[in-house]
């Protein structure tokens, strides 16, 4: 269970900066790659004015990386137990395969057109020319374009929401909002955030969200008794699967003859 765990960067070091630099690509933060997607995006929510919209993606990009840190503060950070003072980080057969990745996220990151331009010519140039946003065509717009500015403000927006968290825990405005049934108020950053997030999220969100998540887990019992991991019941599948698709084809062959 990944709640078992804790305190592993001092010996997986290697595997915690590739973990936290994925994790950063992922919520869509600058400079990395993930930002780009999101920048043309907030591009043309300003071109059109949709303020609102270029807020809130904002604020999510900001929630989606306080969400994502909860991995990396449950596996990295905090005590360990004496159980993993053995462990090493993962072999060199693993690693290679992370450092790659994160050796293509800083490529993808800071020179775009060294796989992009490639890849367009590879795939059909006449095409991929004829993609054209803003007066210059996709395939090279990441070369183009200045990120710098909103870089910058993408960043400044994050740390006045950290420091605005921050303030309110020095505070002690979590205090009051925490459940008075877990004895206090809570001490880790993540489980402000969960208070905090936990008053703002209106009840019948809770509730649809809540709604959905046992709907999706029961969902899920159902398909996993398909899966018995035996061979021949696969196999009986497939059949099953062409079987059907020949009837069908049939079906339709009488029904609709072509012609």
């Amino acid at each position: 269970m990944i709640g078992e765990l804790g305190g592993l960067a001092g010996v997986m070091p290697v595997t915690f900066t590739t973990a936290a630099i994925a994790i950063v690509a992922m919520s869509g933060l600058p400079p990395l790659a993930g930002f780009g997607g999101k920048w043309l995006l907030l591009s043309a929510m300003m071109e059109k004015r949709w303020y609102a919209p270029a807020l809130m993606t904002l604020l999510a990009t900001f929630v989606g990386f306080v969400y994502m840190t909860r991995f990396i503060q449950t596996i990295f950070f905090g005590s360990r137990k004496a159980t993993h003072d053995g462990l090493m980080d993962a072999p060199i057969a693993v690693l290679i395969p992370q450092v790659l990745l994160i050796a293509g996220i800083f490529l993808m990151s800071f020179f775009p057109k060294v796989l992009i331009g490639p890849v367009s010519q590879a795939i059909d140039p006449t095409f991929a020319s004829t993609l054209v946003w803003q007066g210059m065509s996709l395939e090279m717009i990441y070369g183009y374009w200045n990120p710098l500015p909103v870089m910058a403000f993408a960043i400044i927006v994050c740390w006045i929401l950290f420091g605005l968290f921050w303030l309110l825990r020095r505070g002690g405005w979590w205090r009051a909002t925490a459940n008075v049934e877990s004895g206090g108020a809570p001490s880790g950053l993540y489980e402000v955030f969960k208070t905090v997030f936990a008053t703002l999220t209106p009840p019948w969100a809770v509730a649809a969200w809540g709604g959905l998540a046992a709907a999706t887990a029961t969902a899920a019992e159902r398909i996993r008794m398909i899966y018995t991991g035996n061979g021949q019941t696969y196999n009986l599948y497939i059949l099953y699967y062409f079987l059907v698709l020949y009837i069908a084809g049939g079906c339709v062959r009488y029904f609709w003859p072509a012609g």
